[in-house]
């Protein structure tokens, strides 16, 4: 706690000593940083890195390497940063597995060069919604998972997007791909 004033006012940091799975939510989503995952899950955390990070370089072939020296002024001022994220999966208050996703900080493009830039993702609170529903109206129900569906958006011909790895990022993808040591 700290004191301001005579106020003693506690931290904001409301998940300060909780458990990581919380027995009272319906549903647990917990978004962990790279070398916090990989500290807490070890090998689990490196395998779900290593699988996103294949899938955008090989699978998709959603990322193509190039040399920073390569680009001009404005291709360098327009590279956007990443950063990557591991969310913890659970089932019955049981964790199952992590997965990693390589995200793009989009605020830091030039809004001005897309005219649709909302994602056509449903909410966490709608899904969990219409399964309610299902449980109540007995409807029979499918789950249908297209790996890496996001990757598959189009972009024009005449656009390009610079994506430039952090440092952790660069180091795991060396390791998985040694063949793109030569693109750092």
């Amino acid at each position: 706690m700290q004191e301001v004033g005579n106020a003693i006012r506690r931290s904001k940091r409301t998940t300060a000593g909780v458990r990581r799975y919380d027995e009272s939510y319906e549903w647990n989503l917990m978004n962990l940083s790279v070398n916090t995952a990989l500290q807490d899950f070890g090998e689990v955390a490196d395998k779900a890195c290593k699988d996103e990070l294949k899938q955008l370089f090989r699978e998709k072939k959603t990322l193509v390497p190039v040399k920073w020296e390569t680009l001009n002024d404005k291709q360098k001022r327009q590279t956007v940063k990443s950063h990557m994220f591991l969310k913890e999966k659970f089932e019955d208050g049981s964790f199952v597995k992590l997965k990693a996703r390589l995200v793009a900080d989009g605020r830091t493009q030039d809004r001005s060069l897309y005219s649709d830039y909302s994602s056509p993702t449903a909410k966490t609170r709608s899904v969990i919604t219409c399964l309610k529903l299902a449980v109540i109206k007995n409807w029979d129900c499918m789950k249908v998972d297209i790996g890496g569906a996001f990757l598959c958006t189009k972009i024009e011909e005449h656009e390009e997007v610079f994506l430039q790895l952090d440092r952790k990022m660069t180091e795991l993808a060396v390791i998985y791909m040694p063949e793109l040591e030569d693109w750092v």
